[in-house]
C-alpha cells in the first residue's frame, strides 16, 4: 500500500502458522484503522493456540505432536 499498490488489488494467502499471521496482521491493521486488503485466503490456519477445538486430534500427526504444539504455542 505504501508503495502505490492499491487496497483492493491485495490478496494475503497462508497456510496453517502463515494462515494465523494473515487472520493477525488483518486484526492488527482493523485495530489501528489502516486500509484493508481486498481478501484473505486461510488454508487450515493455526488459530487455536489452546489446541482445545473440537477438531483438534492429539497426536493424530507423528511430527506434529501435542508436546510440540503446546511450545509452538508458548513462544509465540
Amino acid at each position: 500500500i505504501k508503495s502505490g499498490i492499491e487496497e483492493k488489488k491485495i490478496i494475503l494467502m497462508g497456510d496453517s502458522a502463515g494462515g494465523n499471521l494473515v487472520i493477525s496482521s488483518m486484526l492488527m491493521m482493523k485495530k489501528q484503522k489502516l486500509s484493508l486488503p481486498l481478501a484473505a485466503v486461510c488454508f487450515s490456519p493455526w488459530v487455536d493456540l489452546t489446541h482445545q477445538a473440537h477438531a483438534y486430534y492429539p497426536n493424530a500427526d507423528p511430527i506434529l505432536t501435542t508436546k510440540l504444539i503446546q511450545q509452538a504455542a508458548d513462544l509465540y
